[in-house]
């Protein structure tokens, strides 16, 4: 199922925190269309890509957030290419929307007399409640749209994110509070993405740039080979303190380096969080 919390050696949990883009266009004299793109059109094939799954492994429904195995294959038409890229430039930031997802497995959970539209209604209406899904797909939707010369006649005015320029130094605490590691009953554990992190011991406050040390660190445990290296690394059960140097060493390597600044960058026209020196 999709759950993008990671542990490595121990306990689940998330950190999430909230921002928002609202979306626009305005009325466009080029590349007419035989019928205007409004935002109920646009939402509603945002829609195409969120759906409740089901799973017969398990037994149960899965919600999928902007995912295209919900959807048909685009159309051809210039809309339908925007949607489905904007909805797959969005798709990173899903990892942040847990409480979302929770709130979608609980509808889900006992199905019973609920047909498979209205699993899918439950499920998208849960996406749309989240003040970051949408509103990013919708972000990027328009944004692709912009660049096939076309527009939205009636969505709301877009304000890009504030600029926050960190160097490299400045910015490798965000993702070392969701590398933490933590005093397991018998070992040294190193939790992923998690709920017990770093946040506060580290004295972080910026909410844009925790979001993007979180995506970023998720992108590491993505990563066969740097999973490996971090799992490695709790079989060594080093001490606490030890344990940070050791992964502030790999997150120096130049292979987790790419890794976090190609997550910072598909992410700033999110979070508006760009990395001087990455």
């Amino acid at each position: 199922m999709n759950r993008w919390y990671l542990v490595l050696g121990g306990v689940l949990g998330l950190l999430t925190t909230v921002w928002l883009i609202p979306a626009t266009c305005g009325p466009s004299s080029q590349n007419p269309v035989e019928s205007p793109i409004t935002t109920a059109e646009i939402r509603g094939r945002i829609d195409h890509h969120v759906c409740a799954a089901w799973l017969d492994d398990v037994e149960l429904y899965e919600a999928r957030f902007g995912d295209p195995r919900c959807a048909e294959p685009p159309d051809g038409s210039a809309l339908a290419q925007a949607v489905a890229q904007g909805v797959s430039d969005a798709a990173v930031l899903v990892p942040l929307a847990a409480d979302a997802y929770e709130r979608a497995y609980a509808e889900l959970e006992d199905p019973r007399g609920r047909g498979r539209d209205e699993l899918d209604a439950v499920v998208r209406a849960v996406y749309w409640s989240d003040p970051r899904l949408g509103a990013a797909a919708m972000a990027r939707v328009l944004h692709h749209l912009a660049r096939a010369g076309l527009e939205c006649v009636d969505c709301e005015a877009l304000v890009p994110p504030s600029r926050t320029s960190l160097d490299w130094t400045a910015f490798e605490p965000h993702v070392l509070a969701h590398l933490w590691p933590h005093e397991g009953e018998a070992r040294t554990e190193i939790l992923v993405c998690s709920a017990v992190n770093g946040v506060e011991a580290l004295g972080l406050s910026d909410a844009r740039s925790i979001d993007t040390g979180f995506l970023a660190a998720l992108a590491l445990a993505e990563d066969s080979d740097t999973s490996l290296a971090i799992r490695a690394i709790v079989e060594r059960n080093l001490p606490v303190d030890q344990t940070r140097i050791e992964l502030g060493l790999l997150l120096d390597s130049p292979r987790a380096r790419a890794l976090v600044c190609s997550r910072i960058a598909a992410t700033s026209w999110f979070t508006g969080v760009v990395v001087s020196d990455c």
